[in-house]
């Protein structure tokens, strides 16, 4: 664990350990361990989906998707406004990794949804949607996801799973043509120095 304090804090970044789904159990056995070397803990439910479906969402036409490679500061309001500024370093950083693919939802010129994956070989993470609180209920969250659905698709990727936070995302990414899978226990360990 000092070895991944260290390599956290040689990038100026707060620690954390995340428990892999495939590691059911591991963190409530550690506990004391992760408490006595700095870290708070915790594990929590999330639903796991997958893409088995028809893409049944018609996207809204008065929204532009745009597929980008590069971080515009602009985004940023996306995050300030979702009231969620912390994910906005997560986000510009996934764009170092080449595995990454961003979309940006945008109304007229104004960006206010965003939504990145991973891809690895035939396998695609969706990672994480974000609307705007001043843009909720306009259908960027489902447009977003129609993009990135047909996306993969067109792509032949065969494994695209995500984990919905709520039930609003559920019922979006169910139409979107993914289905529940499993509930997986998350596990996250963060440092408090």
């Amino acid at each position: 664990m000092k070895d991944i304090v260290a390599f956290y804090r040689e990038k100026n970044l707060t620690p954390m350990i995340y428990q892999s789904a495939l590691d059911r159990g591991y963190f409530p056995e550690i506990t004391k361990e992760l408490s006595e070397a700095g870290f708070d803990s915790w594990t929590e439910e999330q639903r796991f989906m997958v893409l088995a479906g028809d893409n049944t969402i018609v996207p809204n036409k008065k929204l532009t998707v745009r597929r980008m490679s590069s971080w515009d500061r602009s985004f940023e309001q996306i995050f300030e406004e979702a009231g969620e500024p912390w994910e906005t370093e997560v986000a510009r950083r996934s764009l170092d990794d080449p595995n990454t693919v961003l979309w940006v939802a945008y109304l007229g010129e104004k960006p206010i949804g965003i939504l990145y994956c991973i891809t690895a070989g035939n396998v695609c993470r969706g990672n994480y949607v974000l609307v705007s609180k001043l843009h909720r209920n306009e259908g960027a969250g489902r447009t977003l996801t129609y993009c990135f659905v047909e996306w993969c698709r067109e792509r032949g990727i065969q494994k695209v799973f995500l984990w919905p936070d709520g039930e609003h995302p559920e019922k979006i990414y169910s139409e979107g043509g993914f289905r529940y899978a499993d509930t997986l226990n998350a596990g996250r360990a963060v440092y408090r120095g």
